[in-house]
């Protein structure tokens, strides 16, 4: 690639080493520490005159995540596809900033890069709730596509690149399940009675209610303890959400309807990303893409030792049948036209019809 124009010096407390990039620790990023203080984002020349751009990106998960993995490979395919004029900071483990904070930091150019959970950015934006409504798409890979199409994301967007945010694209948080502690769940009257554990807003609580259940909410780590103990009776969310703190344990049963796929949202600050030459531009996002591809890959192979330790645990995972899959339709389509807005619906239905599996 071109050498890129200089955009800003990456600076540590206002020290540059004698040769090279300096750049900051990354062993103990503290808890509301400034990534603004390493002059997030910028490109700096090396002792040889060469031009870096330099992308700080954070996120919450541990090292050993799926996503974790994904990054770190796609920090080696920028240097290697730039021949070095490209890298990335990797912050891990909400190093500096957590759930609470990244997104004040995305926003405020504080940091580059980050991939949060979806349903976490309806601070930002509560029509991203519908997000995770029932039955939305097929398959991880046309879910994948879709929020990473530039029409879709014209559409479902709109109000995050309003706030100063480009979605690159998405990453794939996994297989969500309804897991119960008490009997099994194999269709909507199994419900009846059930207090789970969801994200909350009213389509969900509806979507529940319809079923004779309610939604209670649960901090992830009291939830292995809230199960123990009836105060919650299921609970929504993913294969590594329940080995993640052995829930399995005080589970029963587990019902995979394929119904909810967990999705991380890839986020650059826009000023920032703008402020790059177009041919570096294009570089993250297909790096992003291919990263996306890989952490898709690496989900799919830990899946079947995840559900391995849950059945291990006692827990029994079924395959909902066509049959049972039809009886949730008819309760939760409806309520999924209700609220989830028109707009996102054709645009979704829209890429759906044109989307074949590669």
């Amino acid at each position: 690639m071109k050498r890129g124009k200089k955009v800003v010096a990456v600076m540590c407390a206002g020290m540059l080493a004698a040769t090279g990039l300096a750049g900051c620790s990354s062993g103990s990023g503290a808890e509301g520490t400034s990534a603004g203080t390493q002059a997030a984002g910028g490109g700096a020349e090396s002792g040889s005159g060469e031009a870096k751009y330099v992308i700080q990106y954070s996120h919450v998960q541990s090292t050993s995540t799926p996503t974790h993995q994904a990054m770190e490979w796609l920090k080696g395919w920028l240097e290697e596809q730039s021949n070095g004029e490209v890298t990335m900071e990797i912050y891990p483990a909400g190093q500096l900033y957590n759930d609470s904070t990244e997104i004040d930091a995305i926003t405020a150019g504080n940091i580059d890069m980050i991939s949060t959970y979806i349903s976490k950015l309806t601070t930002l934006d509560t029509d991203l709730q519908y997000t995770i409504a029932p039955f939305l798409f097929d398959s991880p890979e046309q879910m994948l596509a879709c929020y990473s199409d530039p029409d879709v994301q014209s559409v479902l967007f709109q109000n995050l690149s309003a706030q100063g945010i480009t979605v690159l694209g998405a990453m794939y948080g996994g297989d969500v399940m309804l897991f119960a502690g008490k009997q099994e769940i194999h269709t909507p009257e199994d419900f009846a009675g059930f207090k789970v554990r969801e994200n909350g807003g009213a389509m969900v609580q509806e979507q529940y209610s319809a079923m004779d259940a309610s939604v209670v909410t649960v901090e992830y780590s009291e939830l292995y303890t809230a199960m123990q103990s009836g105060l919650a009776d299921a609970v929504c969310t993913t294969l590594d959400g329940v080995t993640g703190i052995a829930l399995q344990e005080v589970l029963t049963d587990a019902l995979n309807l394929d119904h909810q796929m967990a999705c991380y949202l890839v986020q650059f600050n826009t000023d920032t990303f703008n402020s790059y030459p177009q041919e570096v531009q294009d570089l993250i996002r297909e790096g992003v893409k291919l990263a996306s591809e890989k952490q898709l890959e690496i989900c799919m192979e830990s899946r079947a030792d995840y559900i391995s330790d849950i059945e291990a645990g006692g827990c029994t995972v079924h395959d909902a049948t066509d049959e049972e899959k039809a009886a949730f339709h008819e309760i939760w389509d409806p309520i999924t036209e209700k609220y989830v807005p028109a707009e996102w619906m054709d645009a979704i239905n829209t890429f759906k019809e044109g989307y074949t599996e590669s």
